[in-house]
């Protein structure tokens, strides 16, 4: 039996946390927990896995969104991993570092193929010392200092030097140096 991409990934998404849920070891637990420690992990998680259920496309609008999370039951055992409570949903959508509830880029179809997926998706307004975050739709978070790159990024305009992490930007420099 062939299942269609939209249903194959939703399978492929709860079955990962169903499998996570059911090891209690504490490995997997801490991958869940580190996952979904901040408020824009679990509302770039939330974005990612309402695509998961809507054929790779996330939702249209902030209300869309949380009704999902409030009152969609098939999503009940992804959002106690996430440690997300339905009752209390409204606090995850600000961020811890401004305060200031997180801008979204809504409708935007995410890449299933994660590594080639870099689609900008959560975004603190002001940040914190002049650095804001931002979730791509591969769970990268950006550390954002320069306006024109921030901007950029809001409209969904992405190159693949933006969707680097510093991280990875001094690891690939420092490869570079040693060759």
């Amino acid at each position: 039996m062939k299942l269609n991409p939209s249903l194959r990934l939703s399978t492929l998404f709860v079955l990962a946390f169903c499998c996570l849920a059911g090891c209690r070891s504490s490995q997997h637990v801490e991958f869940v927990k580190s996952a979904n420690d901040t408020n824009i992990k679990k509302m770039g998680n939330a974005y990612m896995l309402y695509a998961s259920w809507s054929n790779y496309t996330g939702p249209g609008s902030l209300e869309e969104l949380k009704s999902f999370l409030t009152s969609d039951a098939r999503i009940e055992k992804n959002l106690q991993l996430m440690g997300i409570e339905r009752e209390n949903v409204d606090q995850y959508f600000i961020s811890e570092n401004d305060g200031k509830e997180f801008e979204f880029r809504w409708g935007v179809f995410i890449n299933p193929d994660r590594q080639r997926s870099t689609e900008p998706l959560v975004f603190e307004k002001e940040g914190k010392d002049g650095t804001r975050l931002v979730m791509l739709s591969n769970r990268k978070i950006l550390e954002v200092n320069n306006d024109r790159k921030y901007e950029k990024l809001l409209t969904g305009k992405i190159d693949r030097e933006d969707a680097i992490t510093d991280l990875e930007k001094e690891e690939e420099a420092q490869l570079n140096a040693a060759e």
